[in-house]
């Protein structure tokens, strides 16, 4: 009996996973109710997952393993909708590509006008400089090289492959 269940719970937080394109067409300051809600329906399901698997008579984990690499893909496209800070890497990748020292230049600086342009600064990070170790600079490089539309997808698809690695 617990077979078809647990199936049936992992399929559901697939289908769940697909809820985020949906909070992500409300409007900016209408998400909250239904980011709330979508995390305590995923991690009612999960929470089912976990009861279902302890009693599972077979290995299950190979279903388990499918739905997690499923969820994620279906949030793949999905723009960030709960912070700004891929934004922000995106700034800091391109201030060090261009040749300045983002421990040293702040968001702020009159220096980087013509990059607040095109890559728009929130305000609350405008007086601070960066705040990331070297290597997370220089990923950040990679993703801003690729220019203001394709970075963002290509930093999404290092979180994929990163959260991929971490299942396998």
């Amino acid at each position: 009996m617990t077979g078809w269940m647990h199936r049936a719970a992992g399929l559901a937080f697939v289908v769940l996973a697909f809820g985020w394109h949906v909070v992500a067409r409300f409007p900016a300051g209408h998400r909250g109710l239904g980011t709330v809600v979508l995390y305590s329906a995923m991690s009612a399901v999960m929470l089912l997952v976990w009861f279902l698997t302890r009693r599972a008579s077979k290995p299950t984990a190979s279903w388990i393993l499918g739905c997690a690499v499923a969820s994620r893909r279906a949030t793949l496209s999905v723009r960030t909708i709960m912070s700004n800070d891929v934004e922000r890497y995106q700034r800091e990748g391109r201030v060090a590509l261009e040749g300045n020292d983002p421990y040293r230049i702040e968001a702020g600086d009159p220096e980087l006008a013509t990059l607040r342009l095109e890559l728009p600064t929130p305000e609350e990070h405008l007086a601070y400089p960066t705040l990331y170790p070297p290597l997370a600079i220089g990923v950040f490089a990679l993703c801003s090289a690729a220019g203001p539309e394709l970075g963002p997808w290509i930093w999404r698809a290092l979180l994929f492959a990163s959260s991929m690695a971490l299942l396998f």
